[in-house]
């Protein structure tokens, strides 16, 4: 009788226990899609973030309680720059620069695994669960060989927006021409040299708001591209003004009239770029009277272009080239003050949207903490409620069992 009350009290405590055990389905899934490219390929020098969701519900918080306790690179490992936690995600960062050996080369394919460093109560996730994870994409990493002049005149025009690729200039040195839009940009390329290129044309909208009057156009390099020797870029002289773009500041370009075009250079990477008819508003160039404004327009119009004849271009020099009619190639003195006017002429402007995002990041973590809190709180009522039931049955049970135990005595 003893053994039999004994195996009823395990069986029931066991009934109890099970009762707090949640099982668990769970999903990954990439939450700024946005950030692929046309054909949905991972891209360079982005930040990918996948959430993880446990029975419909987003992990907040998720460095809090888990690691990544494995990575296996199955392949494409060249193009990631890093694999991590943040608050609220799993991320993943494709390298800036890289080359390829091949026509096909590898795509994006890892398997992470994270652990859980704590217990996650509300969802029934024990420390020590694990999670397998598979990243898996293409990568824009097309391999197109050109055929590179070595007189910027005649340099073959490549389109940027039409795919991701990189353009490889198999051992010759010279020009080539993309195209981003309303933008030209003429790339020299040393010998074997690779560039990532991917145009982006679409409107940004926290520039967008600057412009109150007049027209602008927009031409982004995806994945801001290095390159090793200056680029000349070129839009309609319509455009009296050029501006840069990066992390949410603008900067104003210095540029020149050539001809039928507006030019100003860059060098090391590629970036965002704007040309608008009109000053954006809130630049030391919107706060300039009008008159003076038009008085700077007339000069740089009048400018005389230099002559098809001073394009003469050493290929294995570039940077001492001349410019010509149609873009300008900078030498390397020009280019040093070119540079030096460009440093004293930008104006930064701040963006007031970072503050916002980080402000609304911050409520938005303070209200996720006080939710997890909360759900904490039910799921220790869930633990306690049904231990107390189980301590009654088993008191009960017991006296039973010493009831029985007198009388037989």
């Amino acid at each position: 009788m003893k053994k039999a009350m004994i195996g009823l009290l395990v069986c029931l405590f066991a009934l109890v226990l099970g009762t707090t055990a949640l099982a668990y389905n769970y999903d990954f899934t990439l939450d700024n899609d946005s950030s692929l490219g046309t054909d949905d390929q991972m891209l360079p020098a982005t930040s990918y973030h996948f959430v993880l969701s446990v029975d419909g519900t987003s992990i907040k918080n998720i460095s809090n309680y888990f690691r990544i306790s494995d990575k296996d690179y199955n392949s494409g490992k060249s193009f990631i720059d890093s694999i991590g936690l943040s608050s609220n995600y799993v991320y993943l960062k494709t390298a800036g620069n890289y080359t390829v050996d091949s026509d096909d080369p590898e795509d994006i394919d890892v398997d992470v695994e994270l652990t859980a460093t704590k217990d996650y109560a509300s969802l029934g996730i024990d420390k020590g669960d694990t999670f397998d994870l598979s990243i898996s994409y293409d990568y824009g990493n097309d391999l197109v060989t050109i055929d590179p002049d070595t007189d910027a005149d005649n340099a073959s025009t490549y389109d940027g927006n039409d795919e991701s690729s990189i353009f490889y200039a198999d051992g010759e040195r010279g020009y080539a021409l993309f195209d981003c839009g309303d933008v030209d940009a003429l790339l020299y390329f040393s010998k074997n040299e690779k560039v990532f290129v991917s145009a982006d044309t679409e409107t940004i909208t926290a520039v967008s708001s600057k412009v109150t009057s007049g027209t602008a156009t927009y031409c982004r390099f995806v994945g801001t591209p290095t390159i090793n020797n200056t680029a000349t870029l070129r839009v309609d002289n319509m455009y009296n003004y050029v501006y840069s773009y990066s992390a949410g500041s603008l900067k104003q370009l210095s540029s020149k009239v050539s001809g039928d075009y507006r030019t100003w250079t860059v060098s090391g990477k590629l970036g965002t770029y704007i040309a608008t008819t009109k000053p954006l508003s809130g630049t030391a160039a919107a706060a300039s009277s009008s008159a003076s404004a038009s008085a700077s327009s007339s000069a740089s119009a009048v400018t005389k272009p230099q002559s098809s004849a001073a394009a003469a271009v050493k290929p294995v020099t570039p940077a001492s080239s001349k410019p010509s009619a149609a873009v300008s190639s900078s030498s390397s003195s020009a280019a040093e003050s070119s540079e030096s006017s460009e440093s004293s002429s930008e104006e930064v402007i701040s963006s007031s949207e970072a503050a916002e995002s980080s402000a609304a990041e911050v409520m938005e973590e303070s209200s996720s903490e006080a939710e997890e809190s909360d759900k904490s709180g039910r799921s220790l009522l869930w633990i306690i409620i049904p231990a107390l039931g189980a301590a009654i049955v088993i008191g009960v049970l017991i006296a039973i069992v010493a009831s029985n135990g007198k009388r037989r005595d």
